[in-house]
């Protein structure tokens, strides 16, 4: 199933005014920063214990 999109979604979607909004820079950068702290966060537990590191078969960081 091929999906086709008039004109006027393109124009609102990808040349829009809100592309060029601030606020919508500033919220994409918020979640791209917490998404990268949340991920070396989980990492770095999971390396810094003991347990995890002793186990077999635990991921070596």
């Amino acid at each position: 199933m091929t999906k086709t999109y008039d004109h006027a979604y393109f124009e609102h979607w990808y040349r829009g005014e809100q592309i060029h909004d601030p606020r919508r820079l500033a919220r994409k950068v918020a979640l791209a920063v917490s998404v990268a702290e949340s991920y070396l966060n989980a990492r770095s537990a999971a390396c810094s214990t003991s347990a995890a590191a002793k186990a077999p078969g635990a991921r070596r960081c």
